[in-house]
């Protein structure tokens, strides 16, 4: 949507913190100068939220480019895959920048925050000389275990000592 409004990259930048932050009147004054379709699409990010629903939604209000027509089909074939609750966030842009798809956070119930968080990270590696897709994620096993969703440890100890 950002390209497709020809934005440059300080008013990008501006725009991507007023939808992080579901910051409506910014992104009024933001997309005032923007064309019609281009502002409505934007405007309506922040209300784009909710289970697989959702995302019928967002194919009526979004306009039709290839890249989000593609996204959005991509989002329908996780959510029909998904076998526990999800919702969707379509103006959830944390870590945009190193992110170059969909990005997720997983709950549990005794815990306020996230358990676990990842996202796909396509071409990370091209630094390195390895650029290919990728996703990762990371999980919090303290919270887990704290909340009691993890099973007893069945740790044992081989070849120890006691001194």
């Amino acid at each position: 949507l950002v390209r497709a409004a020809g934005l440059g990259a300080e008013a990008e930048a501006e725009l991507f913190e007023a939808l992080q932050k579901k910051d409506l009147p910014a992104l009024v004054v933001l997309t005032r100068a923007l064309k019609k379709p281009a502002r409505d699409a934007l405007l309506a990010l922040p209300e784009l939220y909710g289970g697989a629903e959702v995302l019928a939604r967002a194919a009526k209000r979004l306009p039709r480019l290839p890249e989000l027509v593609r996204a959005l089909a991509t989002l329908r074939r996780l959510a029909r895959a998904c076998t526990l609750p999800a919702s969707f966030d379509l103006a959830e842009l944390r870590g945009y920048h190193y992110h170059s798809g969909v990005v997720f956070d997983a709950y549990c119930d005794g815990v306020a925050g996230p358990v676990a968080r990842g996202g796909r990270y396509d071409d990370v590696g091209k630094a390195f000389g390895r650029a290919r897709p990728a996703t990762g994620f990371s999980i919090d096993l303290r919270e887990l275990a704290a909340a009691g969703a993890l099973p007893p440890s069945r740790v044992r100890r081989v070849g120890y000592k006691a001194k």
